[in-house]
């Protein structure tokens, strides 16, 4: 039996879902860091707003920052509902892999034994 090289492995499609969700999960670790920046950068600004006097802050401004931020983190964690639906599928994927090859693993030990029990058959010469 000759394999070609354009024939892939249909293994390697089933891994799909897996290196998709690792991609999806360097993107949420990006926009994560990006988030935890933006966080350090407002409350610097307000940490040095403090220590120049200022007793009040621009409630609006403040306002418009936290929610720029909020919705970054939202975006985030619609990102990882993604990467979990993602392995949640490559898990799925894996179990009917592992499901298929038993019964394959079954077949061929039945289709072993059945050659080997006519043989052993009692008035088979």
């Amino acid at each position: 039996m000759t394999s070609s090289s354009s024939q892939k492995d249909p293994a390697l499609d089933d891994a799909a879902p897996v290196k998709l969700a690792l991609e999806q999960n360097r993107e949420v670790k990006a926009k994560v860091e990006e988030c935890a920046g933006d966080i350090t950068a407002v409350n610097g600004a307000v940490e040095a707003r403090i220590s120049e006097g200022a007793t009040t802050l621009s409630a609006p401004k403040a306002l418009a920052q936290g929610r720029k931020v909020e919705s970054k983190v939202q975006e985030v964690a619609d990102d990882l509902q993604k990467v979990t639906d993602t392995l949640a599928q490559g898990i799925e994927k894996l179990k009917q892999l592992e499901s298929d090859l038993a019964e394959s693993k079954a077949a061929l030990s039945d289709s072993q034994a059945a050659p080997a029990a006519s043989t052993e058959a009692p008035g088979v010469p």
